[in-house]
């Protein structure tokens, strides 16, 4: 993608993500930190999107050598997880064609209005939720809409929200002057914040008010390693890397919106 003659480094974005691989397998934050799950997630997806559409290079040889391995053993290992690490694990594993045993446990009784967790919940469970309560903007962020959005689909598979109107009008209203969107209205940009706006954008089939200013703050956000940051004045991390790749992915499919 470009914007104003810029795009993407993609070749630097995978330099930056293959330096975090760990002899083990795993990846990790920066190159010195140990590594986790999260951040093995992050950097599988970030590959997956850059090795096009046979999906071969470099992912094929992550599932063969240590990172498969690495996968199963944290699997056997921990007999219980939570939902949003087994939630990984189980995307790691299609992602890699691995046949991974997971256990996890819901945390708690859970909170109906953690939309993440509920939707994690059922994806790992295959159990139909209820999305719960209509939209309610002043006690929403981006993230809690787009999850929410992700419940309501999969209760009522292409039947749109009542609010969808009022929910987009909202989402628009979170974009800031620089491009970015915040936690909600006239709040910073950070770049997790544009996934979560763009992604729900998409799940309403619709699209940012200035799509190109969004596209700008992004790769704003790409720094000179060739990872992204939150913002352009912070450091690149696999997490804010990741968030990068998937609200370029959703601004695309925005694009295509006439809404």
């Amino acid at each position: 993608m470009a914007v104003r003659g810029r795009r993407v480094d993609l070749a630097g974005l995978k330099a930056f993500v293959m330096q975090r691989l760990r002899k083990d397998g795993g990846f990790a934050a920066t190159p010195l930190q140990p590594h986790t799950i999260q951040d093995t997630f992050c950097a599988v997806s970030i590959l997956r999107c850059l090795a096009g559409p046979d999906r071969r290079d470099p992912v094929v040889s992550l599932a063969a050598g240590a990172t498969g391995r690495y996968l199963a053993d944290y699997a056997d290992r921990h007999p219980e997880m939570p939902a949003r690490t087994a939630f990984q694990l189980l995307r790691l594993a299609r992602y890699l064609g691995l046949s991974l045993r997971l256990r996890w446990r819901p945390a708690g009784r859970g909170d109906k209005t953690d939309y993440e967790e509920r939707w994690y919940r059922a994806i790992l469970s295959g159990e139909i939720p209820t999305a719960g309560s209509g939209f309610t903007s002043p006690r929403w962020t981006v993230k809690q809409l787009c999850h929410y959005l992700r419940l309501q689909r999969l209760s009522e598979p292409g039947q749109p929200p009542a609010e969808a109107e009022e929910m987009v009008r909202w989402l628009r209203r979170c974009q800031a002057p620089d491009g970015g969107f915040g936690f909600f209205p006239h709040t910073t940009s950070y770049i997790e914040n544009c996934h979560w706006a763009l992604a729900a954008l998409a799940l309403l089939d619709s699209r940012p008010g200035r799509p190109e200013s969004a596209a700008a703050f992004i790769l704003s956000c790409q720094t000179a390693s060739g990872g992204f940051s939150r913002n352009s004045r912070a450091a690149p991390f696999l997490d804010s890397s990741w968030h990068a790749v998937q609200a370029l992915r959703h601004l695309a499919h925005c694009s295509g919106s006439q809404k």
